[in-house]
């Protein structure tokens, strides 16, 4: 844990040299607007989010396993996944849509406390620097800056985010909970596992600074982290995860193109389609079946 809470630091530190020092000799770039997305050019936030997801997220898990001599494949559990597990995530992500509309919406209702009205501010001002940043990268519709947002936003940040978070973290988490079985080289209980997954979603959804969608993100962490302890390859929540964002940024995009309103989007499972959000949860405990079945069934 503190060799993974120094490498992840350091990537930090890395990403913002590297992207002060590149803007800098490009262009005199600021790297103050790009942290909050105004006045910057949109391949200034591609530059930073793609160096984010190389040194935050996919290196200080692989650096990991060096320093502590693991086998890569098998601490990171890139282990072949099964084509109906992989479609089964895809769908499960397609199918919770409404209900997360009906997460984010009630999320999003939250009010502090008249004593806690800093902290309302601090929250709502995050909530605003990532918007700018969003809609800058979304208001690109160029076949290029397609391309580029579809690399960025949900290859890159669906691999290194579970990569650090499900397939590094989590796996810390759930053998620092069972020190004992640990130790005499047992498997980890379900328990350690089950508070191992929740910790971190919760720690996943925080690192947003995205506080009125705290509640759905933990419940899209929670739901990876089953993913991967049900089938025991990392690139079933890879997947999902890519495929969520790849679902939200199409949608996104559409959107700024006049192809639909985003109202319509964010409505489903809302108002008079309240009966989309059933179905969601309904599919989704169909996946949940599914899952719980088919890990029985591995060897």
């Amino acid at each position: 844990m503190f060799w993974l809470l120094v490498l992840v630091m350091a990537g930090i530190l890395v990403t913002y040299v590297l992207t002060f020092a590149i803007l800098t000799l490009a262009r005199g770039g600021d790297l103050t607007a790009v942290l909050t997305g105004s006045g910057t050019r949109v391949g200034d936030l591609w530059l930073m989010q793609g160096l984010q997801a190389l040194f935050v997220f996919c290196l200080p898990p692989l650096l990991l396993c060096r320093i502590g001599w693991e086998n890569t494949a098998s601490w990171l559990s890139w282990r072949r996944a099964r084509e109906l597990d992989l479609l089964v995530a895809a769908f499960s992500m397609v199918a919770a849509l409404p209900l997360i509309n009906v997460l984010v919406a009630w999320n999003e209702s939250w009010q502090l406390p008249a004593c806690l009205s800093g902290v309302e501010a601090w929250m709502q001002q995050q909530e605003q620097a990532a918007a700018q940043v969003t809609d800058r990268m979304l208001g690109e519709t160029s076949p290029t800056g397609l391309l580029l947002n579809f690399v960025v936003i949900a290859l890159l940040a669906g691999l290194g985010e579970e990569m650090l978070f499900r397939g590094t973290l989590q796996r810390l988490l759930a053998e620092a909970f069972s020190p004992r079985r640990r130790r005499a080289g047992l498997a980890v209980s379900r328990g350690s596992v089950v508070g191992a997954i929740w910790l971190t979603a919760f720690l996943f959804s925080a690192i947003h600074l995205q506080f009125y969608g705290l509640v759905p993100r933990m419940l899209l962490g929670a739901w990876l982290g089953y993913l991967l302890w049900w089938t025991g390859s990392l690139w079933v929540p890879v997947l999902a995860h890519a495929l969520n964002n790849a679902v939200s940024l199409s949608f996104g995009m559409a959107a700024n193109r006049g192809w639909l309103s985003q109202e319509s989007v964010d409505s489903l499972g809302l108002g008079g389609s309240w009966w989309l959000c059933v179905v969601s949860v309904l599919a989704l405990a169909g996946c949940v079946c599914y899952f719980g079945r088919s890990r029985r069934q591995l060897p």
